[in-house]
Protein backbone atom coordinates (compact mmCIF):
# COMPACT_ATOMS: atom_id res chain seq x y z
CA UNK A 1 0.00 0.00 0.00
CA UNK A 2 1.34 2.94 -0.58
CA UNK A 3 1.87 6.01 1.96
CA UNK A 4 -0.02 9.24 1.35
CA UNK A 5 -0.12 12.32 3.30
CA UNK A 6 -3.92 12.37 4.38
CA UNK A 7 -5.31 14.86 7.35
CA UNK A 8 -5.21 14.11 10.86
CA UNK A 9 -8.72 13.33 11.08
CA UNK A 10 -8.32 10.59 7.90
CA UNK A 11 -5.09 8.52 9.24
CA UNK A 12 -5.25 4.92 11.24
CA UNK A 13 -2.25 5.26 13.27
CA UNK A 14 -0.58 3.20 15.74
CA UNK A 15 1.38 4.54 19.00
CA UNK A 16 1.98 4.80 22.34
CA UNK A 17 -0.16 5.87 25.09
CA UNK A 18 0.00 7.95 28.42
CA UNK A 19 0.90 4.85 30.37
CA UNK A 20 3.61 4.04 27.29
CA UNK A 21 1.40 1.02 26.50
CA UNK A 22 0.73 0.67 22.60
CA UNK A 23 -2.47 1.67 21.20
CA UNK A 24 -3.97 1.81 17.83
CA UNK A 25 -6.26 4.91 16.89
CA UNK A 26 -9.79 4.31 14.98
CA UNK A 27 -10.98 7.28 13.38
CA UNK A 28 -14.30 7.65 15.18
CA UNK A 29 -15.49 8.58 18.22
CA UNK A 30 -15.77 6.19 21.45
CA UNK A 31 -19.73 6.25 21.25
CA UNK A 32 -19.31 5.62 17.27
CA UNK A 33 -16.81 2.36 18.01
CA UNK A 34 -19.85 -0.47 17.87
CA UNK A 35 -21.07 0.76 14.91
CA UNK A 36 -18.31 1.41 13.05
CA UNK A 37 -16.86 -2.52 13.75
CA UNK A 38 -20.70 -3.11 12.96
CA UNK A 39 -20.56 -1.59 9.24
CA UNK A 40 -16.64 -3.29 8.99
CA UNK A 41 -18.27 -6.78 9.71
CA UNK A 42 -21.78 -6.40 8.47
CA UNK A 43 -23.15 -7.75 4.75
CA UNK A 44 -22.69 -4.50 2.22
CA UNK A 45 -24.66 -4.42 -1.30
CA UNK A 46 -23.35 -5.98 -3.75
CA UNK A 47 -23.21 -4.86 -7.95
CA UNK A 48 -21.72 -6.97 -10.21
CA UNK A 49 -21.24 -5.94 -13.70
CA UNK A 50 -19.81 -7.77 -16.88
CA UNK A 51 -18.16 -6.18 -19.24
CA UNK A 52 -17.39 -8.23 -22.82
CA UNK A 53 -15.62 -7.77 -26.18
CA UNK A 54 -12.55 -8.01 -27.75
CA UNK A 55 -9.56 -6.28 -26.07
CA UNK A 56 -5.83 -5.36 -26.16
CA UNK A 57 -4.71 -4.80 -22.55
CA UNK A 58 -1.12 -3.71 -21.82
CA UNK A 59 0.55 -3.04 -18.50
CA UNK A 60 -0.13 1.02 -18.85
CA UNK A 61 -4.10 0.04 -19.41
CA UNK A 62 -3.38 -1.66 -15.91
CA UNK A 63 -1.82 1.24 -14.39
CA UNK A 64 -4.66 4.12 -15.60
CA UNK A 65 -7.22 1.53 -14.37
CA UNK A 66 -5.69 1.68 -10.67
CA UNK A 67 -5.18 5.43 -10.71
CA UNK A 68 -8.61 6.03 -12.54
CA UNK A 69 -10.76 4.61 -9.37
CA UNK A 70 -8.48 5.44 -6.61
CA UNK A 71 -7.90 9.32 -7.72
CA UNK A 72 -11.68 9.36 -7.93
CA UNK A 73 -12.61 7.61 -4.50
CA UNK A 74 -9.82 9.78 -2.66
CA UNK A 75 -10.99 13.16 -4.58
CA UNK A 76 -14.55 12.80 -4.55
CA UNK A 77 -15.44 10.46 -1.22
CA UNK A 78 -12.23 11.25 0.68
CA UNK A 79 -11.60 7.86 1.32
CA UNK A 80 -8.53 5.85 2.60
CA UNK A 81 -7.15 2.66 0.85
CA UNK A 82 -6.57 0.11 3.34
CA UNK A 83 -5.92 -2.47 1.01
CA UNK A 84 -5.02 -3.07 -2.29
CA UNK A 85 -3.92 -6.12 -4.61
CA UNK A 86 -3.14 -7.18 -7.88
CA UNK A 87 -3.16 -10.94 -9.30
CA UNK A 88 -2.04 -11.88 -12.49
CA UNK A 89 -2.90 -15.41 -13.96
CA UNK A 90 -0.80 -17.03 -16.35
CA UNK A 91 -0.86 -20.11 -18.94
CA UNK A 92 0.75 -22.70 -16.96
CA UNK A 93 -2.02 -22.31 -14.16
CA UNK A 94 -0.26 -20.34 -12.01
CA UNK A 95 -0.44 -16.67 -10.61
CA UNK A 96 1.34 -14.07 -8.82
CA UNK A 97 0.04 -11.03 -6.57
CA UNK A 98 1.62 -7.79 -6.07
CA UNK A 99 0.73 -5.81 -2.70
CA UNK A 100 0.68 -2.45 -4.52
CA UNK A 101 0.84 -0.71 -7.59
CA UNK A 102 4.38 0.51 -7.52
CA UNK A 103 5.58 -3.23 -7.23
CA UNK A 104 3.34 -3.92 -10.50
CA UNK A 105 4.87 -1.21 -12.46
CA UNK A 106 8.42 -2.38 -11.74
CA UNK A 107 7.20 -6.56 -11.72
CA UNK A 108 9.17 -8.05 -14.70
CA UNK A 109 8.17 -11.53 -15.27
CA UNK A 110 11.28 -14.11 -15.43
CA UNK A 111 9.68 -17.55 -16.68
CA UNK A 112 8.68 -17.92 -19.96
CA UNK A 113 4.73 -18.02 -19.77
CA UNK A 114 2.07 -15.86 -21.01
CA UNK A 115 -0.04 -13.59 -18.74
CA UNK A 116 -4.04 -14.60 -19.25
CA UNK A 117 -5.98 -12.47 -16.93
CA UNK A 118 -6.07 -9.95 -13.61
CA UNK A 119 -7.26 -9.40 -10.66
CA UNK A 120 -7.83 -5.63 -9.35
CA UNK A 121 -9.00 -5.22 -5.34
CA UNK A 122 -9.68 -2.09 -3.31
CA UNK A 123 -10.49 -1.82 -0.12
CA UNK A 124 -11.33 1.52 1.10
CA UNK A 125 -12.74 3.11 4.12
CA UNK A 126 -14.97 5.99 3.29
CA UNK A 127 -16.88 8.48 5.51
CA UNK A 128 -20.09 9.33 3.46
CA UNK A 129 -22.03 12.87 4.86
CA UNK A 130 -25.07 10.52 6.09
CA UNK A 131 -22.98 8.01 8.03
CA UNK A 132 -21.20 8.38 11.89
CA UNK A 133 -18.01 6.77 11.16
CA UNK A 134 -16.34 5.09 8.06
CA UNK A 135 -17.28 2.59 6.30
CA UNK A 136 -15.58 -0.36 4.63
CA UNK A 137 -16.20 -0.55 0.38
CA UNK A 138 -14.45 -3.27 -1.40
CA UNK A 139 -14.08 -3.44 -5.15
CA UNK A 140 -12.53 -6.32 -7.43
CA UNK A 141 -12.14 -5.81 -10.95
CA UNK A 142 -11.17 -8.98 -13.15
CA UNK A 143 -10.27 -9.37 -16.88
CA UNK A 144 -10.15 -12.41 -18.43
CA UNK A 145 -8.97 -13.90 -22.12
CA UNK A 146 -10.38 -17.00 -24.03
CA UNK A 147 -7.08 -18.47 -22.63
CA UNK A 148 -7.76 -18.13 -19.21
CA UNK A 149 -8.96 -21.18 -16.74
CA UNK A 150 -9.80 -19.84 -13.75
CA UNK A 151 -10.76 -22.13 -10.82
CA UNK A 152 -13.74 -21.39 -8.75
CA UNK A 153 -11.56 -21.03 -5.41
CA UNK A 154 -9.43 -18.50 -7.20
CA UNK A 155 -11.54 -16.08 -7.69
CA UNK A 156 -13.76 -15.44 -4.66
CA UNK A 157 -16.77 -13.56 -6.14
CA UNK A 158 -17.09 -15.76 -9.10
CA UNK A 159 -20.71 -17.65 -8.52
CA UNK A 160 -21.35 -21.03 -9.05
CA UNK A 161 -23.49 -20.34 -12.17
CA UNK A 162 -20.84 -18.12 -13.72
CA UNK A 163 -17.91 -20.59 -13.32
CA UNK A 164 -18.67 -22.17 -16.73
CA UNK A 165 -18.14 -18.49 -18.38
CA UNK A 166 -14.49 -19.21 -18.20
CA UNK A 167 -14.45 -22.00 -20.56
CA UNK A 168 -17.42 -21.20 -22.97
CA UNK A 169 -15.49 -18.41 -25.17
CA UNK A 170 -16.07 -15.53 -22.55
CA UNK A 171 -13.79 -12.80 -22.52
CA UNK A 172 -13.23 -9.75 -20.94
CA UNK A 173 -13.77 -7.41 -17.48
CA UNK A 174 -16.22 -8.80 -14.28
CA UNK A 175 -16.68 -5.65 -11.96
CA UNK A 176 -17.92 -6.25 -8.64
CA UNK A 177 -18.80 -3.60 -5.61
CA UNK A 178 -19.53 -4.16 -2.30
CA UNK A 179 -20.79 -0.85 -1.07
CA UNK A 180 -22.86 0.63 2.20
CA UNK A 181 -24.25 3.49 -0.45
CA UNK A 182 -26.21 2.89 -3.25
CA UNK A 183 -25.36 5.75 -5.08
CA UNK A 184 -21.53 5.47 -4.67
CA UNK A 185 -21.18 1.56 -6.05
CA UNK A 186 -23.50 2.80 -8.94
CA UNK A 187 -21.31 5.89 -9.51
CA UNK A 188 -18.13 3.24 -9.90
CA UNK A 189 -19.73 1.02 -12.06
CA UNK A 190 -20.49 3.85 -14.62
CA UNK A 191 -16.76 5.14 -14.19
CA UNK A 192 -15.47 1.62 -14.92
CA UNK A 193 -17.44 0.34 -17.50
CA UNK A 194 -17.20 3.69 -18.94
CA UNK A 195 -13.54 3.45 -19.22
CA UNK A 196 -12.82 -0.01 -20.20
CA UNK A 197 -15.67 0.72 -23.00
CA UNK A 198 -12.74 2.74 -24.53
CA UNK A 199 -10.42 0.19 -24.27
CA UNK A 200 -12.77 -2.33 -26.84
CA UNK A 201 -11.33 -3.33 -29.82
CA UNK A 202 -13.46 -2.15 -33.26
CA UNK A 203 -15.20 -5.30 -34.52
CA UNK A 204 -14.35 -6.44 -37.68
CA UNK A 205 -16.97 -5.61 -40.30
CA UNK A 206 -17.29 -6.94 -43.66
CA UNK A 207 -17.27 -10.36 -44.96
CA UNK A 208 -14.81 -11.37 -42.80
CA UNK A 209 -16.56 -10.18 -39.67
CA UNK A 210 -19.82 -11.94 -40.91
CA UNK A 211 -18.12 -15.31 -41.15
CA UNK A 212 -16.29 -14.83 -37.90
CA UNK A 213 -19.68 -13.58 -36.32
CA UNK A 214 -21.62 -16.66 -38.17
CA UNK A 215 -18.81 -19.09 -37.95
CA UNK A 216 -21.67 -22.17 -37.63
CA UNK A 217 -23.60 -20.99 -40.43
CA UNK A 218 -20.70 -20.17 -42.51
CA UNK A 219 -19.01 -23.35 -42.12
CA UNK A 220 -22.33 -25.76 -42.69
CA UNK A 221 -23.23 -23.61 -45.69
CA UNK A 222 -19.87 -23.75 -46.91
CA UNK A 223 -19.85 -27.79 -46.74
CA UNK A 224 -23.16 -28.34 -47.91
CA UNK A 225 -21.36 -26.87 -51.27
CA UNK A 226 -18.60 -29.08 -51.15
CA UNK A 227 -20.68 -31.84 -50.55
CA UNK A 228 -23.65 -30.91 -53.66
CA UNK A 229 -20.48 -29.91 -56.00
CA UNK A 230 -19.06 -33.95 -54.99
CA UNK A 231 -22.49 -35.25 -55.23
CA UNK A 232 -23.18 -33.62 -58.89
CA UNK A 233 -19.94 -34.66 -60.49
CA UNK A 234 -21.05 -38.64 -58.88
CA UNK A 235 -23.80 -38.40 -60.74
CA UNK A 236 -22.76 -36.79 -64.42
CA UNK A 237 -20.05 -40.04 -63.71
CA UNK A 238 -22.70 -42.22 -63.22
CA UNK A 239 -24.71 -40.52 -65.98
CA UNK A 240 -21.69 -40.95 -68.71
CA UNK A 241 -20.67 -44.34 -67.65
CA UNK A 242 -24.42 -45.18 -68.42
CA UNK A 243 -24.45 -43.63 -71.52
CA UNK A 244 -20.99 -45.37 -72.37
CA UNK A 245 -22.56 -48.99 -71.84
CA UNK A 246 -25.75 -48.00 -73.21
CA UNK A 247 -24.11 -47.33 -76.41
CA UNK A 248 -21.81 -50.24 -76.46
CA UNK A 249 -25.30 -52.68 -75.55
CA UNK A 250 -27.17 -50.88 -78.65
CA UNK A 251 -23.95 -51.40 -80.90
CA UNK A 252 -24.25 -55.42 -80.00
CA UNK A 253 -27.77 -55.40 -80.41
CA UNK A 254 -27.59 -53.65 -83.75
CA UNK A 255 -25.91 -57.20 -85.19
CA UNK A 256 -28.76 -59.49 -84.29
CA UNK A 257 -31.40 -59.62 -87.04
CA UNK A 258 -34.10 -60.97 -85.92
CA UNK A 259 -36.70 -59.09 -83.22
CA UNK A 260 -36.88 -62.65 -81.38
CA UNK A 261 -32.91 -62.78 -81.19
CA UNK A 262 -33.07 -59.83 -80.16
CA UNK A 263 -34.71 -60.31 -77.26
CA UNK A 264 -33.06 -64.02 -76.27
CA UNK A 265 -29.66 -62.02 -77.34
CA UNK A 266 -30.15 -59.07 -75.22
CA UNK A 267 -31.19 -61.42 -71.83
CA UNK A 268 -27.84 -62.97 -72.92
CA UNK A 269 -25.62 -59.69 -72.59
CA UNK A 270 -27.11 -59.10 -68.83
CA UNK A 271 -26.21 -62.54 -67.86
CA UNK A 272 -22.71 -62.35 -69.03
CA UNK A 273 -22.54 -58.79 -66.97
CA UNK A 274 -23.30 -60.12 -63.92
CA UNK A 275 -21.80 -63.26 -63.88
CA UNK A 276 -18.28 -61.67 -65.21
CA UNK A 277 -18.98 -59.53 -62.10
CA UNK A 278 -19.44 -56.19 -63.89
CA UNK A 279 -21.95 -54.90 -62.46
CA UNK A 280 -21.40 -55.93 -58.76
CA UNK A 281 -17.72 -54.02 -59.29
CA UNK A 282 -19.55 -50.75 -60.74
CA UNK A 283 -21.22 -51.06 -57.37
CA UNK A 284 -18.94 -51.64 -54.98
CA UNK A 285 -17.06 -48.22 -57.00
CA UNK A 286 -20.10 -46.55 -56.90
CA UNK A 287 -20.16 -47.05 -52.81
CA UNK A 288 -16.87 -46.67 -52.28
CA UNK A 289 -16.99 -43.31 -54.02
CA UNK A 290 -20.02 -42.20 -51.44
CA UNK A 291 -17.96 -42.87 -48.60
CA UNK A 292 -15.12 -41.09 -49.91
CA UNK A 293 -17.77 -38.32 -50.54
CA UNK A 294 -18.72 -38.57 -46.38
CA UNK A 295 -14.65 -38.60 -45.21
CA UNK A 296 -13.44 -35.63 -47.28
CA UNK A 297 -16.59 -33.72 -45.93
CA UNK A 298 -15.89 -34.06 -42.83
CA UNK A 299 -12.39 -33.25 -43.72
CA UNK A 300 -13.48 -30.34 -45.23
CA UNK A 301 -15.74 -29.06 -42.46
CA UNK A 302 -13.14 -29.71 -39.40
CA UNK A 303 -10.34 -28.18 -41.52
CA UNK A 304 -12.58 -24.74 -42.47
CA UNK A 305 -13.68 -24.77 -38.81
CA UNK A 306 -10.56 -24.54 -37.45
CA UNK A 307 -9.35 -22.11 -39.91
CA UNK A 308 -12.14 -19.64 -38.76
CA UNK A 309 -11.96 -20.53 -34.88
CA UNK A 310 -8.06 -19.91 -35.01
CA UNK A 311 -8.93 -16.34 -36.85
CA UNK A 312 -11.64 -15.26 -34.07
CA UNK A 313 -11.50 -12.23 -32.67
CA UNK A 314 -9.13 -12.77 -29.28
CA UNK A 315 -8.04 -10.56 -26.21
CA UNK A 316 -5.19 -10.32 -25.36
CA UNK A 317 -2.91 -9.49 -21.93
CA UNK A 318 0.71 -8.05 -22.68
CA UNK A 319 1.89 -8.09 -19.42
CA UNK A 320 5.21 -10.03 -20.51
CA UNK A 321 7.46 -10.85 -23.20
CA UNK A 322 6.40 -14.19 -24.43
CA UNK A 323 2.65 -12.71 -24.46
CA UNK A 324 3.99 -9.77 -26.59
CA UNK A 325 5.61 -12.69 -28.79
CA UNK A 326 2.55 -14.55 -28.98
CA UNK A 327 0.36 -11.69 -29.75
CA UNK A 328 2.79 -10.97 -33.12
CA UNK A 329 2.25 -14.43 -34.24
CA UNK A 330 -1.73 -13.74 -33.65
CA UNK A 331 -1.31 -11.02 -36.19
CA UNK A 332 0.40 -12.43 -38.38
CA UNK A 333 -2.06 -15.34 -38.18
CA UNK A 334 -4.64 -12.81 -39.11
CA UNK A 335 -3.44 -11.26 -41.87
CA UNK A 336 -3.60 -14.80 -43.62
CA UNK A 337 -7.58 -15.44 -43.04
CA UNK A 338 -8.10 -14.69 -46.02
CA UNK A 339 -5.42 -17.36 -47.59
CA UNK A 340 -5.85 -19.66 -45.59
CA UNK A 341 -10.14 -19.73 -45.99
CA UNK A 342 -8.97 -19.64 -49.97
CA UNK A 343 -6.52 -22.39 -49.44
CA UNK A 344 -9.02 -25.00 -47.73
CA UNK A 345 -11.65 -24.20 -50.55
CA UNK A 346 -9.18 -24.43 -53.31
CA UNK A 347 -7.77 -27.32 -52.13
CA UNK A 348 -11.76 -28.79 -51.63
CA UNK A 349 -12.10 -28.24 -55.09
CA UNK A 350 -9.20 -29.90 -57.03
CA UNK A 351 -9.32 -32.71 -54.51
CA UNK A 352 -12.79 -33.21 -55.62
CA UNK A 353 -11.89 -32.65 -59.66
CA UNK A 354 -9.01 -35.67 -58.83
CA UNK A 355 -11.11 -37.82 -57.36
CA UNK A 356 -14.20 -37.50 -60.04
CA UNK A 357 -11.57 -38.08 -62.30
CA UNK A 358 -10.36 -41.19 -60.81
CA UNK A 359 -14.27 -42.31 -60.08
CA UNK A 360 -14.61 -41.76 -63.80
CA UNK A 361 -11.24 -43.65 -65.19
CA UNK A 362 -11.29 -46.33 -62.52
CA UNK A 363 -14.19 -48.53 -63.86
CA UNK A 364 -12.62 -48.59 -67.48
CA UNK A 365 -9.33 -49.88 -65.72
CA UNK A 366 -11.26 -52.17 -63.86
CA UNK A 367 -14.24 -53.68 -65.62
CA UNK A 368 -12.50 -52.34 -69.61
Amino acid sequence: MERKNLPENRKIKSGQDASGDFAIVLPCEPDQFGEFIGKLLGKPQVIEKRIAGNFIIERNNVINLYHLINQRVEQQNHGVLVGFGITIYYDDNSNVRLASISEFENYAEVKNRISIGFNLSWTYLIKFSESLSPEKQDIDLTFTTLRSRFRPDEIAFVKVDDVDSYFDGWQGFKLRVQHTARSWGVDIESLVEGHVSTLRRLPVIGLKGFMRKYRSYTVTTLTSLFVAFMISSLILAIRYYSSVKTAEYEKEMSSVPSSADKISYGVQIIINRILSGEIQIYTAIVVGYSILIIASSIIFMEKLSSVINKRRSESVLLLTEQAIENYGHMKKDESRFWVDIVSVIGLGIISGIVANYIFAVLPKLIIG
